[in-house]
Parts: C-alpha cells; structure tokens; sequence
C-alpha cells in the first residue's frame, strides 16, 4: 500500500511548482473552468498511481471474491459433512450410554444373581453339615457336650444363610418388579 501522505505531499510540491510557472492568465482561466482544473488534477503522477492502485486493488478484491464463491459448494460441502460426522457422533454417544446403562443393569442384576446362587448353595451346605453331625450324634461318634456346640453353631448358621438368602431374593423380587 502507498504511503497517502507522502503522495498528497509530492502532488501537493508538484503542483505548486507548475502552478509557479504559470501565467496570470492561465491561472485566471484555470480557475473559471474546473473542467480544466480536473484534468489538471488527474494527470498529476501522484493521482495517477493512486488510481492505478485503486484499480489493482478492486481487481484483487474482485479476484478474491470470485474464489470465494468457487470455493463456497465445497466449503458448504464440508460443513454438511463435519455436520453429519457430529450428529453421528452425538448418535453413538447416546447408543454407548443407553448401552452402558443396560450393561450395568444387567452385571448388577448377574451379580445379584450368582451372590444369591452361591449363598443358597452355602446355606444347604450348613444345613448339610448340621445333619451330618445329628447323624454323627446319633451314631455315637461325638459326644452330646460336642455334638450340642456343634450343632446350635451349625443350625444358627444355617438359618443366618437361609435368612439372607430371602432377604436376597426379596430385594431380586422389588428390583425386577420396579
């Protein structure tokens, strides 16, 4: 870009010079006619290059707006394709999350499940282990001071386990039911 004051500067010496050489008559006529004024005016080589300037400056921005409109399909083409990729993306965002939720349900719900299988097989095997000893008892294998320790620790297990086993199948029961 042209530096404009060091332009009107030399255009402003420049004319003040030709003005200098100039007859009376010539300036008196000059400054009746503004025609000749004018073309006085646009010959200066300062105006010159500023409309020269000027012309090269709409041309480049005529230039760069006629790229941008050859450019603007695919500009909106990649817009529509960053749109669609987004949508996508929120799409599988809500499939993972509606997904993880009903994977989390149901590891809670098998967790639920084989902590209640394996607690009912615990709570047989202390009951198991309680008629085992009534046998062992009845057979004369211990003695009635061991086989009553035994046996109350064994049954009052047995009832724990079997106790917790219902209340287990009670929360499994109000879980499936809500």
């Amino acid at each position: 870009m042209t530096n404009y004051q060091g332009l009107i500067d030399s255009a402003l010496a420049c004319s003040m010079n030709q003005l200098a050489q100039m007859s009376t008559e010539d300036l008196t006529e000059w400054t009746q006619g503004t025609s000749r004024a004018d073309s006085w005016v646009k010959e200066l080589p300062q105006v010159k290059a500023l409309m020269q300037e000027k012309e090269q400056v709409f041309s480049q921005n005529k230039n760069l707006a006629q790229e941008n409109l050859r450019k603007r399909p695919l500009l909106e083409q990649r817009r529509d394709a960053v749109l669609a990729a987004y949508e996508a993306a929120v799409n599988a965002k809500k499939k993972y999350a509606e997904k993880k939720a009903e994977l989390d349900r149901f590891c809670d719900q098998r967790s639920l499940d084989t902590s209640l299988a394996l607690l009912e097989a615990a709570a047989a095997e202390a009951e198991e282990n309680s008629e085992v000893l009534a046998g062992n008892f009845l057979s004369g294998s211990i003695s009635l001071d061991e086989f009553v320790g035994k046996f109350t620790e064994a049954k009052k297990l047995a009832h724990l386990r079997k106790v917790k086993c219902e209340k287990l199948q009670e929360i499994l029961y109000n879980k499936s039911g809500a």
